[in-house]
């Protein structure tokens, strides 16, 4: 399967691609649909089911960074926009931590390092999830620097009846995530979820606004370095963030 490139030439790209991009034959495997519910409480009722078996060769643009679903790289022409900022929404138990850990995974496995921040979870609970739901050794990443877990709970006080308080100003979390993401030379980041780290004791739309809007200028200042926010959404609502600005700064939302 040959994939065309965007744009109005697309139709007669497949005869020019050759040319002009380097072949990396990458079998991703098998594509899984997931669902579940309930993936924080430790109880991972996953139903992993196999889809179809896909051998496919995929042109790695230099710009694009496959996810290693083979239908949606195929429907993205080869994957996600390297550099972009996109935000991963959806309802509780649909797989939103399975697909950002199969993004760092699939990166992981093609050399490009990867960094997943918890923002809700221990560490230990997102690398066990992972193993129980799909078998995937994070441990073992890890240990080899392909893969990182950083738990960033620990900035976090606990929720009291007056509100949330925060450990440090919430503008220092920015330049906490780029250190991270300079320490590792890290071209994959998830942050997972996003919310937590836009709460504080008063919730003005429009700081919301500009601190997340601070945060998505400095991940994209870094071009290599694709991100993924994961965003919860309440069961029965419309909209496809907490806050209702966030998918209006990512790169897109998925």
């Amino acid at each position: 399967m040959s994939l065309r490139r965007e744009g109005s030439n697309a139709a007669t790209a497949d005869s020019q691609q050759p040319q002009q991009y380097e072949y990396y034959p990458y079998d991703y495997g098998n594509y899984y649909t997931y669902g579940g519910n309930n993936y924080s409480s430790q109880t991972y009722p996953f139903d992993v089911t196999q889809y179809y078996t896909a051998q496919l060769q995929y042109s790695l643009y230099a710009n694009k960074a496959p996810t290693g679903i083979a239908y949606l790289d195929a429907l993205l022409y080869g994957g996600l926009k390297r550099g972009e900022v996109y935000l991963v929404a959806g309802e509780a138990g649909l797989g939103k931590t399975i697909f950002s850990l199969k993004f760092l995974k699939t990166g992981a496995d093609i050399g490009e390092p990867g960094i997943y921040i918890s923002v809700d979870e221990p560490s230990e609970d997102v690398k066990r999830g992972a193993y129980e739901a799909l078998g995937w050794d994070l441990d073992a990443y890890e240990k080899q620097g392909r893969v990182i877990i950083y738990d960033f709970r620990t900035h976090f006080k606990l929720y009291s009846k007056e509100g949330a308080a925060l450990t440090l100003d919430p503008r220092d979390v920015a330049k906490m995530i780029i250190d991270v993401i300079q320490r590792n030379k890290a071209k994959r980041v998830v942050i997972d979820p996003i919310a937590p780290l836009l709460i504080t004791g008063h919730q003005d739309i429009l700081w919301v606004r500009e601190y997340l809007r601070e945060l998505v200028f400095q991940l994209k200042r870094y071009k290599d370095t694709t991100t993924l926010l994961t965003s919860e959404i309440p069961t029965g609502e419309s909209k496809v963030s907490r806050f209702g600005v966030e998918e209006y700064l990512a790169g897109g939302v998925l």
